[in-house]
């Protein structure tokens, strides 16, 4: 009798057992890989094994991988004109809305606004280039390629130009860079729950942080939550930790040194300051406002987040507060964080908790994006956007205390 077992190292390896003395034999001595799915005719016993097809014969008591070649006419690798609009990627606005860049079929195309021409900067064929990124001053372009074998960091001129290659030892898919305001850092993060930054000038590799945790077996699969401040001195970001919930830091560039802005205790994501540096804004999924599903007894949260506001400074008037007396301190030139009591000073924004996604904050103002209730649609068009959706935009003023809601749906 023929069997899979991992009774022995832990890797699954085929054995043999006599019927009448009971004795059993490895016959497969596979260390990391297992064997799976055997099946027999008889007298051969075919399996899979790191993806290949191998055939055991009782007989010799030897093993064979296949080799497998399927004859075609490979029209898919045919030379074929395609229009790049059908796969894009990425893309992203410059600073002063007036130029466009995006990613489609692995090269990187900017369009300016005024004439509507579209440049293919990169134009390469057999590697890809993905995640490009306008510098603030929109003079330089920051994108990712596999060029080498692995992707890279590279920097290239607007207009176009050669490359400047800035990383050459990332060995792990990357994700989402973000310049920082002042042009000198890129930001950004990897498949392995880490965050980097690089120095422009220097090509200076920086790891800010990693977590040993995966947020959600479906959805996130990479470290892509975090922003700078507008100085450039301070980074925020957000992961999961062992509960699943995602908390969230701030990371001081010269002190090369995190602190806890939230706990784990509640799911925060999306943090961002605002342009003014008063405030760090994030989305917290603390509104339990549970129903229950009478058939199956399981519950649902129909509207879990809330915008929150993070006081940066201590001893000001908290931000939805009428006044209670507190002087009002001259604004530093530099943004400064008063890490003591930073949690204490954590505000919910006055407006009603729903289904929120994609919190970006701005000068004085904080916008977000929201969906009337998450099926699996909804869940597929925020984690795998393919262009049309059916977003609201949000847009609430701290000063006059309003919230504006834009009625036109949005896709980012």
């Amino acid at each position: 009798m023929y069997f899979v077992s991992d009774r022995t190292t832990g890797v699954s390896n085929l054995y043999v057992e006599e019927i009448g003395t009971k004795k059993v034999d490895q016959i497969t001595n596979y260390d990391v890989i297992d064997v799976m799915w055997p099946e027999t005719d008889g007298s051969q016993i075919v399996y899979i094994q790191d993806g290949y097809i191998n055939v055991f014969n009782t007989a010799n008591a030897k093993a064979t991988k296949l080799t497998v070649e399927v004859n075609s006419d490979r029209w898919r690798l045919r030379t074929r004109t395609v229009n790049p609009k059908d796969f894009v990627h990425h893309f992203a606005v410059s600073d002063n809305g007036k130029t466009a860049i995006l990613e489609a079929r692995g090269d990187v195309f900017t369009i300016q606004n005024d004439d509507a021409k579209t440049i293919n900067l990169s134009n390469t064929s057999g590697t890809r280039e993905m995640y490009p990124q306008l510098s603030p001053d929109g003079k330089w372009v920051a994108f990712f390629s596999d060029k080498s074998g692995e992707y890279q960091l590279y920097i290239q001129k607007a207009e176009g130009g050669e490359w400047t290659q800035l990383t050459d030892k990332l060995d792990k898919l990357v994700y989402h860079l973000l310049w920082s305001p002042d042009g000198e850092k890129i930001l950004f993060g990897n498949k392995e729950y880490s965050i980097f930054y690089v120095e422009v000038k220097t090509k200076k590799l920086v790891k800010v942080d990693e977590s040993n945790f995966l947020k959600n077996d479906e959805f996130y699969w990479e470290m892509s939550d975090y922003n700078w401040s507008p100085d450039s001195k301070w980074i925020t970001y957000s992961f999961a930790r062992l509960n699943r919930n995602n908390q969230i830091f701030v990371y001081n560039l010269e002190q090369n040194k995190k602190y806890e802005v939230t706990s784990d205790f509640y799911d925060n994501l999306n943090p961002s300051f605002d342009a003014n540096g008063d405030y760090l804004y994030y989305l917290s999924s603390r509104n339990f406002n549970i129903q229950m599903d009478f058939y199956e007894d399981n519950h649902v949260v129909t509207t879990p987040y809330q915008v929150m506001a993070v006081q940066l400074r201590k001893g000001e008037t908290p931000p939805f507060a009428e006044s209670i007396g507190l002087e009002k301190k001259e604004k530093a030139n530099a943004l400064t964080i008063d890490i003591d009591g930073i949690k204490e000073r954590t505000y919910p924004l006055p407006v009603e908790a729903g289904n929120y996604f994609y919190l970006k904050a701005g000068k004085g103002k904080v916008a977000w994006c929201s969906i009337d209730k998450f099926m699996e649609d909804e869940y597929e068009n925020i984690f795998k956007p393919s262009g049309a959706t059916k977003w609201t935009l949000h847009i609430y003023d701290i000063a006059s205390k309003s919230e504006t809601v834009i009625e036109d749906k949005i896709a980012n």
